[in-house]
């Protein structure tokens, strides 16, 4: 009945992805950036003209290099989402085999079909696409060899978690620490574990990516959301508590535990996830204090894994029964939550402003040549990410990339331009900054110099005149 749920589970969430790729409802440049990256990758390349950095340079996803021959037989942005969607079903089937042993199989089935609808992993999956994504299935897997004192699998299973991205060390650190005071055998379980994490932690984030992007040797490109917490931290630390608690980071944690709130009984499983719960909670970036991003793929493992032990925990006290019970009311009120948001849901999977356009917009699509240098908005970038220069134009208008010390231009050698004037990026800017947006854009046609080739539904085809 599991796998049957998965199964389900799968190709719903599938269904539900490919109608948002194929209605061009991919509003950000994640999955974009991600897809162009692999095109790359697989042509020899670590350059993405899309964020105009070698890709290492960003986040140390090692694991892309894996995907490589994977990705040349399925060379599609949809495989990326494809992925996403293989590591959650995974992840989801092996907390339902933890689950059963210590609850059973009603109450275990209930958790799956509970993780396959939490509201937190039903956004974070509509959300575009980061490697990070393919975590869970390794952190089960983690868990569920850490669990079984199986030490060489757990260790493979740690070093494929480590080489998603330069954060999942941590985890291995936790792992290590929680190894030192749980098990006998410390140094396999404790010291090894520690030590691994923490060496390969550095190594990634501190000298990898920095040099990667030729950036100074301990300078993470990320670092800057952290900068309220190293200002003051030693110096004036009441102040800079005052700086991270915040009402949106409050509210953050308080979405994220509301649903299984009984996960905090079982602090000792929390803890293993504790160093990508304070890696969002710290940082300075709004991304990361919602749940309607995709960061908490990596969080909500941890979360069910000690709402299940806190059940267990019932059991063994009170009674199954009443265990049981409590469960049941737990899944009760997620399916109220997922009601109360199911308005905000649907729009995240059908996040196509205009529907109506998409096929007009795919018409005008596949007259770009390929392998042509282009310039689109946000909703064309992922169908158009299979090329070595592809370029974002809200780069061209938004005033983050248009100062009076910085001001982006576009490389002469871009030969079209893909544009929904109805891009809701581009209307967002237009209200908030109407006159400066409005001439950016006027300076950029005449410049080129721009002629329209097609235009359909308020989406213009430009090529550069020579």
């Amino acid at each position: 009945m599991a796998k049957i749920i998965c199964f389900i589970g799968f190709f719903f969430y599938l269904g539900l992805l490919l109608y948002k790729y194929y209605s061009l409802g991919y509003s950000d440049w994640d999955l974009a950036f991600f897809s162009q990256a692999m095109w790359n990758l697989c042509h020899g390349h670590t350059y993405v003209s899309l964020f105009e950095i070698n890709f290492f340079s960003n986040h140390a996803n090692l694991i892309a290099l894996l995907l490589v021959p994977f990705y040349k037989i399925f060379p599609h942005p949809v495989t990326l989402l494809t992925l996403k969607l293989a590591s959650f079903s995974v992840a989801s089937y092996i907390l339902y085999l933890l689950t059963k042993e210590k609850l059973g199989q009603k109450s275990a089935l209930i958790v799956l079909c509970l993780y396959w609808l939490c509201p937190a992993n039903i956004y974070s999956i509509s959300y575009e696409f980061d490697f990070e994504n393919l975590a869970p299935a390794f952190i089960m897997l983690t868990f569920y060899y850490y669990s079984k004192n199986r030490w060489m699998p757990f260790l493979i299973s740690s070093i494929f978690l480590i080489i998603i991205k330069e954060n999942m060390p941590l985890i291995i650190v936790a792992f290590g620490i929680h190894g030192w005071l749980t098990k006998s055998d410390k140094i396999r379980w404790g010291l090894v574990p520690t030590i691994l994490g923490a060496v390969l932690f550095y190594g990634l984030a501190f000298i990898f990516v920095p040099l990667m992007g030729g950036h100074s040797l301990g300078q993470h490109p990320y670092s800057a959301h952290y900068s309220e917490l190293n200002a003051g931290l030693w110096t004036h630390p009441l102040d800079s508590l005052r700086n991270i608690l915040t009402k949106e980071r409050l509210q953050w944690i308080f979405h994220l535990f509301q649903p299984l709130f009984l996960s905090l009984f079982s602090p000792s499983i929390l803890f293993l996830g504790l160093p990508i719960i304070l890696q969002h909670f710290l940082s300075s970036s709004w991304q990361e204090h919602t749940l309607r991003y995709g960061y908490m793929l990596s969080i909500m493992p941890f979360i069910f894994l000690a709402f299940t032990a806190t059940l267990d925990n019932f059991k063994r006290r009170y009674s199954p029964g009443k265990s049981f019970l409590i469960l049941l009311v737990f899944f009760v009120v997620n399916l109220a939550a997922l009601a109360y948001q199911f308005n905000y849901i649907k729009f995240r999977y059908m996040e196509s402003k205009h529907p109506a356009t998409a096929p007009c917009a795919w018409q005008l699509l596949k007259k770009v040549p390929p392998q042509s240098s282009v310039v689109a908005t946000f909703r064309f970038l992922p169908e158009l990410s299979r090329r070595p220069e592809l370029y974002s134009f809200h780069k061209i208008y938004d005033p983050a990339y248009q100062s009076e010390t910085y001001s982006y231009s576009l490389p002469q050698n871009v030969n079209y331009a893909l544009i929904d004037f109805n891009d809701p990026w581009l209307l967002g800017n237009l209200d908030e900054h109407k006159q400066f947006v409005s001439m950016k854009i006027r300076n950029f046609l005449a410049q080129g110099p721009w002629k329209a080739k097609y235009a359909a539904a308020g989406i213009v085809l430009y090529e550069r005149q020579k």
